[in-house]
């Protein structure tokens, strides 16, 4: 029923299909059922609410959900501390070829909006990025009703009922304090959540990253977090304009 990845002295990764949990129980402690465990290094039985997907905690799998998002609202007041983050195209294609086996055609985004085309094989892929028809609270909203996340605003989301369409919160995209690169940071993650739908990749967490370049844990359990890790070595902050492990969304 569960689907573990273990590695030495690291946290436990679980997919609790029949339950419907995900996320991390810490190093050494013992998946039970329910998004319950026991044991591991300074850990004790918890179950912990839905989505909360963070270090040593569960969140709970909505199966039937309609989307995802990137990166909620927080009130963490540090910012990433990893390089600038700096768009490479030739690393953008290998990315697109190792996640999705999709060659590049085209890819064009600024702060108006994006498209995006490739071709795998015969077939082709397209998503467009919208930036300007709903804010980070609409966006967090949205998701809300459909059973994923807490309400929060969210600076990215994408929806299964239109698998060629990626939202940035249009809010964010009009704030001259984010820096472009982080912006271009959610842009990125949505397009790879959108082409992990268009693929049909069967299980959308098999690509996961667990952490960072610098190896720094990440808390978003998609595809767009796989494939935004694979183009910059970690989540984009919009603030800092660094890579890491936080969105920065104010």
């Amino acid at each position: 029923p569960a689907y573990l990845v273990e590695m030495p002295n690291s946290p436990t990764y679980v997919i609790d299909w029949e339950g419907g949990w995900y996320g991390f129980v810490p190093a050494g402690a013992k998946y039970l059922k329910g998004g319950v465990w026991a044991g591991g290094t300074g850990s004790k039985e918890t179950q912990i609410g839905p989505l909360a997907m963070v270090m040593g905690r569960y969140g709970r799998l909505n199966k039937s959900s309609g989307g995802g998002g990137s990166g909620a609202g927080s009130t963490v007041s540090d910012f990433n501390q990893g390089p600038v983050a700096k768009f490479d195209e030739e690393k953008f294609k290998k990315c697109l070829m190792d996640s999705y086996f999709i060659d590049l055609v085209s890819w064009k985004f600024d702060r108006n909006g994006g498209q995006f085309k490739g071709k795998k094989g015969t077939q082709t892929h397209e998503v467009n990025i919208n930036t300007t028809s709903r804010s980070a609270k609409e966006l967090g909203e949205q998701l809300k009703a459909l059973g994923v996340g807490d309400g929060r605003p969210n600076s990215g989301a994408f929806f299964k009922s239109d698998q060629k369409t990626g939202y940035v919160a249009s809010d964010v995209v009009r704030d001259n304090g984010y820096k472009y690169v982080g912006v271009l940071g959610v842009a990125i993650h949505e397009l790879g959540n959108l082409l992990a739908m268009q693929t049909t990749v069967a299980n959308p967490y098999s690509g996961y990253k667990t952490k960072t370049a610098r190896g720094e844990n990440i808390s978003d359990p998609d595809a767009g977090a796989a494939f935004e890790t694979c183009v910059f070595g970690g989540l984009v902050g919009l603030q800092s304009g660094r890579v890491g492990n936080k969105r920065e969304l104010k």
